[in-house]
């Protein structure tokens, strides 16, 4: 069954809350959460499939960036 999370779905949401960025990079949120970028991507990967954050491919440097949405945001500041 693996591991829990380390951070939960709300924490990892609070990073681009409090980021000042329109987007981040997979390894802006890997280094924030002191994770490697597979296990970042992977949670990415998961908010993105509820919704939360969304994200685009770029040509350049083969990375991908991520922001959240307004569902996103209704999570992560909801009590």
């Amino acid at each position: 069954m693996g591991r829990p999370p380390e951070h939960s779905d709300k924490e990892i949401l609070q990073l681009f809350i409090e980021a000042g960025e329109p987007v981040l990079f997979t390894v802006e949120v890997a280094e924030s959460l002191d994770k490697t970028q597979q296990s970042a991507y992977s949670r990415l990967e998961k908010l993105e499939g509820m919704g939360y954050v969304g994200s685009k491919a770029t040509s350049k440097h083969s990375s991908r960036v991520w922001w959240i949405t307004h569902a996103g945001r209704m999570f992560a500041t909801e009590d």
